[in-house]
């Protein structure tokens, strides 16, 4: 069986802190099956502000951490990402970002939801998650709208994170107790809703107890760019995370981060598209 806890933490005056997404879409509710998301509705929650406890059928207990910056454009956001308890100690996780901004972005991002939703059966099986995503997103879009997309597992009984890309940008996966991240070499499949013969293929990472992960739109890089006065590719975003947790530990690594895009040290970039950070922590129990 699979439990999450309620979410602590304040959110920002005026802004809904969660959403609890079940397969009768019910808000507040949570059953089997659910997924439990924190999309479109988010500023900054830090690391201890999410969390959810994951069983394997051996009785083994993990706690996974979740933190997200997700600053939007026009209050209106093209951005997804959300959780999906699976069984015997896995976790699926996925970030989407969808082409353009503003409203038509938004209902866009909103279909794909949707897609999301119906096809969680497959959510295991992150290749053949995608594939059938894109199968029905090309004949949801209209012709020139496309979304990248990340979607993973986290198997606590393997220690493993599985994931396949659609167009996205690949995933880091943080070793315990530090390093450089891993990940940047993954293969990237084409973007959903832009052909249907599209094929997507895993690949598998080590994760660990102790292993963090992090999942990030373009706008990340761009806002990078900005707080360095140059352009900025996912090697950047790696030296950065790098020296964010090394001798700090993931939370006050994602809190550097933030700062760093952010705040008075990175001279506070000004965004030109939806930005979403997430960021994951495996802990024992």
């Amino acid at each position: 069986p699979t439990t999450a806890s309620q979410p602590t933490g304040s959110p920002p005056p005026g802004r809904q802190h969660q959403r609890w997404v079940g397969s009768s879409r019910g808000k507040g509710k949570k059953g089997i099956g659910q997924t439990i998301e924190w999309d479109l509705v988010d500023w900054q929650i830090p690391l201890a502000g999410r969390r959810l406890l994951v069983w394997s059928e051996q009785g083994l207990g993990d706690e996974m951490l979740f933190a997200s910056c997700y600053p939007e454009l026009l209050k209106l956001g093209g951005d997804l990402w959300g959780v999906h308890p699976l069984s015997d100690g896995r976790v699926a996780v996925y970030l989407l970002d969808m082409a353009g901004r503003g409203v038509g972005a938004a209902l866009n991002a909103c279909r794909l939801h949707t897609l999301v939703q119906e096809t969680v059966g497959l959510a295991g099986r992150p290749a053949e998650f995608l594939a059938e995503i894109n199968r029905q997103a090309v004949d949801l879009l209209a012709l020139g709208d496309h979304a990248t997309m990340v979607h993973g597992v986290i198997d606590c009984t393997r220690s493993t994170f599985t994931f396949a890309s659609a167009g996205a940008n690949p995933p880091l996966v943080l070793p315990p107790g530090g390093g450089e991240p891993v990940g940047c070499d993954a293969v990237v499949g084409l973007p959903l809703g832009m052909s249907a013969r599209a094929d997507y293929e895993q690949r598998e990472l080590p994760f660990a107890p102790g292993a963090g992960l992090v999942l990030y739109s373009n706008a990340v890089l761009d806002a990078l760019g900005t707080a360095a006065g140059e352009v900025a590719d996912v090697s950047a975003l790696v030296r950065l995370v790098a020296e964010s947790v090394a001798g700090h530990g993931l939370e006050q690594g994602f809190a550097a981060v933030t700062s760093r895009l952010f705040g008075p040290a990175g001279g506070g970039a000004t965004l030109t598209d939806d930005l979403s950070l997430v960021w994951v922590e495996r802990r024992p129990v």
